[in-house]
């Protein structure tokens, strides 16, 4: 076929409301490359058509996820989407958590981060998640992990940023030995009831938000 559907083309890429399909079309129409009342696009157009609505903000109405939009991105211009068409969290609080957090230590120039607790799973989803969106080096030491004094000090060279994950899995005789490393690191404290990727994420903000400003 020398067309192809428009409905069907805006659902692929992400547009799956039919505000989000509204600002989808005028942004097409703005490119030249559709009008009102067009159902079927020419085949030539696609590549084109993708790039332009690759430049469209969408977003779900979740409040955090909007704030990740860039400053010179109006709303008036977004496209409000359902949360598995959202390219800030797909569904996962989660992902949105930790697109938020790179977000800000990359702002703050935040490269090297230290987590002291957890269990072997999250850090496993934070590594995924870390390979997936980018962000700080992650050094996680697992709360049931033995950890010598020498071996503190090592993992504590060159870290910008520190967490002590006591809401999960974390042995005194882990969190004891990095008493002495940390000293002059700022230190954030994840504490009872706080499990997850997102609430570290948060921590992370949290503490981000206490420390001096890096150079």
């Amino acid at each position: 076929m020398d067309d192809f559907p428009l409905r069907e083309f805006l659902l692929e890429m992400g547009f799956d409301t039919e505000q989000a399909r509204t600002v989808a079309l005028s942004a097409l129409a703005a490119a030249g490359l559709t009008r009102a009342g067009k159902q079927r696009m020419c085949i030539t157009k696609r590549e084109a058509a993708q790039k332009v609505l690759g430049a469209v903000s969408r977003r779900c109405e979740n409040p955090e996820c909007i704030r990740t939009l860039p400053c010179n991105d109006l709303l008036a211009d977004m496209a409000l989407v359902t949360r598995a068409a959202c390219p800030c969290c797909q569904g996962s609080d989660n992902q949105r958590a930790f697109r938020r957090m790179v977000q800000m230590t990359s702002a703050r120039n935040i490269g090297r981060i230290l987590v002291v607790g957890g269990a072997p799973d999250v850090a496993a989803e934070l590594q995924r998640l870390r390979k997936r969106l980018g962000g700080p080096d992650l050094r996680i030491v697992e709360g049931n992990r033995t950890v010598t004094k020498r071996e503190a000090s090592a993992l504590t060279g060159k870290v910008d940023l520190a967490i002590i994950w006591g809401g999960t899995i974390l042995a005194h005789r882990v969190s004891n030995n990095f008493e002495g490393p940390l000293r002059g690191v700022p230190t954030g404290f994840c504490g009872k009831g706080q499990r997850g990727v997102a609430a570290l994420c948060q921590s992370i903000e949290a503490t981000l938000n206490l420390a001096p400003e890096r150079p």
